[in-house]
């Protein structure tokens, strides 16, 4: 940016001798400048003082950007530069560095490393090639590609002295020299932040053309520092770049905060939470009401609504029905938005659209704006929807884009950080990623247009504990657009396991190196709607998970219309025409559950809404694929046993779950026969039954979650021990809420005897070997909880005020000084009689 500054301002002189080159001197480079790929980018200035702009004196230069959300000026990068003239100037030194080098390296072994180390390098950035390394004196040698980019831009790209990706590979350089070749060194990123001097030929196109050779020296100083010396050199030895003491930082050591609190209190609490993989969508809206923050909202959203069908029926009237010839002719996304306000204006018979007609109608339209607007003024949407319409006549004569017109009065940020319709889902999205985080602590996760971030950081709170424990096992984030990720990598420095790459979900996912059934949970957060169809668009999202694996949209369901106004003239808005959707690119919820099933997921498993009913627009939908069918040999036999005197109702439909095993048993242990002091007799029944059973599922009544009876505790702990000793067979163990084994709705009955048969069945085609993991560690839930209409399910998680509480010392804990108590109870004889539909007869 300094040096086309400088350039134009010197071939503007009357008398203008040619460029040699350009000096930089004292560069200071102070934060990074993300630039996004999007409709509104990022406005940078930047500032050139010169003394005499009639000599190729020093000049002081300075680049900075504004803030979207502080609306700021940054200063990224000052320093001072001038123009060397052709022989006019002897100040430049110019001498070529003998390049001598021994040792070849592995181009792609260094790029695997600077992308391990948090430098992602796409393919435009990897420019340097037939790489050899002197180790000795730390000095790398290595052909440089300058026309890396050649091609990707339609219509071709600005004119530069050195393409910035060139000028990049020179300092990929650096850091191998710096390393003396040994990639196993690299342990750490760094970035430039000063440059005493830089000189770059003017010439380097007519003395390197395609490809040129680069020279490195490197070396580390200090705990975090490593500076480095470059030259690009032309094929007869000819200086083209000569960039002295170039200085870097470290910027990874804080990434390493978060593991060094991992583990910081050595106490855990066992936590039961509902299984969000067995939730039935009724007991999860019971449970996950819209958040009361949104239901104070809701009125305004309401006025929202109503002032959107005005606004809509407002430029219906002031441009739709105007005479042929002076109707605006929008094209592209604009197009798509005029032809649906004149549908709106024309065929929308709705209740407030017909309110708007009369008050049309009467001369009152505008007046009543005015009023809905003056009752939410601090609702982002109306200010928006408002400031557009009153712009509209720029934007459908396309002088202006809509995304101009919400910039220039700085609503942009406010509306995806603040707006209504855009983070008032947020909360919901916790509570069911925070929900599939416990269900499953192991997770593969790949984030689909992940953008500015908004939803990842929603996940990263949902996935990370206060103890720097995380609940994934890796965590994709992907973009459509490269120009997303990198700023993207830069506030997700702290975290560990997360990657980013370049991803489009209308494409293949095996065309783009992915690998199918290989992620255990899918988030997209309202990006699944922008594409041309949504069929194809969802069996890609199929493709990608493993049986059993999960699918988290966040997707506009309802109030179509308020959307259409506020970003209607956005880019991509409109992709869904393709696929039918004319009117809005949203789907019905009834319409998610239908292409859901198309592409092979079971529907709708949970729908959480953002705000209370009528004014609910967004919802969190979570769907799952159907889990692996594992094979049942033979017909199978199942004994249903109880140890009291009556069968409880709730055996019946135990007994008709078909058989998943040659011999499975569901065992009832009241709260008289939990094993404390059996008799030897009923040991030895016990033992029998343990020994026959290729499954046994102990099921107790005893609220152990709720801490009612904590004796029946000792028959997990009991199944544990067997699970151990005898891997080849199953063993899991239920406990009921209630007395006497009592779930009062038929539904729920049904319910739980199914979800039993699933969490069986799925123990029983698990791997025996570990007996409590499958091969890539997932756990195999043994331990289950029934409760309020749900299973629930535990796990121990850190409890960081545990020591504070109660005055211990986590330095001096010793773990195998705690001991547990556990106090008998009296038994009576009967240990099980055998449940039958028809008959119960003793054993």
């Amino acid at each position: 940016m300094a040096i086309e500054a400088i350039a134009r301002i010197h071939n503007e002189l009357p008398s203008n001798p040619p460029i040699e080159g350009f000096v930089l001197a004292d560069v200071s480079i102070k934060k990074s400048l993300v630039i996004p790929e999007d409709d509104y980018g990022v406005e940078v200035l930047t500032s050139l003082e010169l003394v005499d702009a009639q000599t190729p004196a020093w000049g002081t230069f300075s680049i900075s950007s504004v803030g979207r959300e502080s609306e700021e000026w940054m200063e990224h990068c000052t320093g001072r530069i001038k123009v060397a003239l052709e022989g006019l100037d002897d100040s430049v030194e110019k001498t070529a560095v003998a390049p001598t080098t021994q040792r070849a390296l592995d181009r792609r072994v260094w790029y695997e490393k600077f992308a391990e180390i948090g430098l992602g390098y796409g393919e435009t950035f990897q420019p340097i090639s037939h790489i050899r390394s002197d180790p000795p004196s730390n000095v790398a040698v290595a052909t440089l590609n300058l026309r890396s980019t050649a091609g990707l831009i339609k219509g071709g790209e600005s004119a530069y002295p050195l393409h910035p990706a060139s000028l990049d590979g020179a300092i990929q350089l650096g850091l191998i020299a710096c390393h003396a070749g040994r990639s196993e060194d690299a342990t750490t990123a760094f970035v430039p932040v000063q440059l005493p001097r830089l000189y770059l030929s003017n010439n380097i196109d007519d003395l390197a053309g395609d490809k040129c050779t680069v020279v490195a020296h490197g070396e580390k100083r200090g705990i975090r520092g490593a500076h480095l010396d470059l030259q690009l050199l032309g094929p007869n030895g000819e200086v083209m770049l000569d960039a002295e003491g170039l200085r870097c930082i470290s910027y990874s050591s804080a990434a390493k905060t978060t593991e060094d609190r991992t583990f910081s209190s050595p106490f855990t609490r066992l936590v039961w939470r509902p299984d969000i993989r067995t939730l039935r969508n009724g007991r999860a809206r019971e449970m996950y009401p819209a958040p009361r923050d949104n239901v104070k909202k809701a009125p305004s959203w309401g006025i929202t609504n109503k002032l959107a069908h005005f606004l809509v029926y407002s430029m219906y009237m002031m441009y739709g029905t105007l005479p042929e010839d002076d109707m605006p002719k929008p094209s592209g996304d604009v197009g798509h938005f005029f032809d649906w306000i004149k549908r709106k204006g024309q065929s929308d018979n709705s209740e407030l659209m017909q309110e708007a007609r009369e008050y049309a109608k009467q001369g009152l339209l505008l007046n009543k704006i005015g009023e809905l607007v003056s009752e939410a003024p601090d609702v982002i949407e109306v200010q928006a929807a408002k400031l557009l319409h009153d712009s509209m006549a720029d934007i459908l004569f396309e002088r202006r884009t809509g995304i101009d017109v919400v910039i220039s009065e700085g609503l942009l940020t406010p509306l995806y950080k603040e707006g209504l319709l855009m983070t008032g889902i947020y909360p919901q999205l916790h509570n069911v990623l925070a929900g599939v985080a416990h269900s499953n602590t192991n997770l593969r996760v790949l984030e689909i247009g992940g953008g500015t971030g908004g939803a990842t950081r929603i996940a990263m709170k949902a996935f990370n504990g206060p103890n720097g424990i995380k609940s994934y096992k890796d965590y994709t984030f992907t973009d459509v657009s490269a120009g997303f990720l990198s700023g993207a990598r830069e506030s997700m420095a702290d975290l560990r396991d997360v990657n980013f790459s370049v991803f489009d979900i209308e494409v293949d996912p095996v065309e783009q190196g992915y690998v199918e059934k290989s992620y255990d949970l899918i988030i997209a957060c309202q990006v699944l709607h922008a594409t041309s169809n949504m069929k194809r668009t969802l069996t890609n999202c199929r493709r990608l998970l493993k049986p059993g694996g999960q699918l988290v949209l966040v997707e506009t369901t309802e109030n179509f219309i308020v959307p259409g106004v506020v970003v209607g003239t956005f880019t991509d808005y409109w992709s869904g025409i393709p696929d039918g959707r004319v009117d809005a690119p949203f789907q019905s919820l009834a319409s998610w559950d239908r292409t859901l099933k198309e592409a092979g997921f079971q529907g709708l498993d949970v729908v959480l809404d953002d705000f209370p009913e009528p004014h609910n627009t967004t919802s969190v939908i979570l769907s799952t694929v159907p889990p692996e069918e594992f094979p049942v040999s033979g017909e199978g036999t199942v004994q249903v046993l109880h140890s009291g005197s009556e069968a409880p109702a709730l055996l019946q439909h135990l007994a008709q779950e078909r058989a998943s095993s040659e011999s499975r048993v569901v065992a009832l242990f009241d709260d008289g026969h939990l094993l404390l002091n059996a008799s030897e007799e009923d040991f030895s029944r016990f033992q029998q039954l343990a020994r026959q059973s290729s499954s046994l599922v102990a099921i107790t009544s005893s609220g152990v979650a709720k801490g009612l009876n904590p004796d029946a505790a000792v028959i997990p702990g009991l199944l544990r021990v067997l699970q151990n000793e005898n891997p080849g067979a199953q063993y899991m163990s239920v406990d009921i809420a209630a007395d006497n084994f009592t779930i009062e709705a038929a539904e729920d009955q049904q319910h739980f005897a199914k979800c039993i048969a699933d969490y069986e069945s799925e123990l029983n085609g698990a791997t025996p070997s570990p007996p409590l993991d499958d091969l890539e560690g997932n756990p195999k839930d043994r331990e289950l909880s029934w409760q309020d209409g749900y299973f629930s399910v535990s796990r121990h998680v850190p409890d960081t005020g545990f020591h504070s509480q109660h005055g211990l010392d986590s330095r001096k804990f010793k773990p195998d000084t705690m001991h547990g108590i556990v106090v008998p109870r009296s038994k009576s004889s009967c240990l099980f009689e055998e449940y039958t539909p028809s008959t119960s007869i003793h054993m």
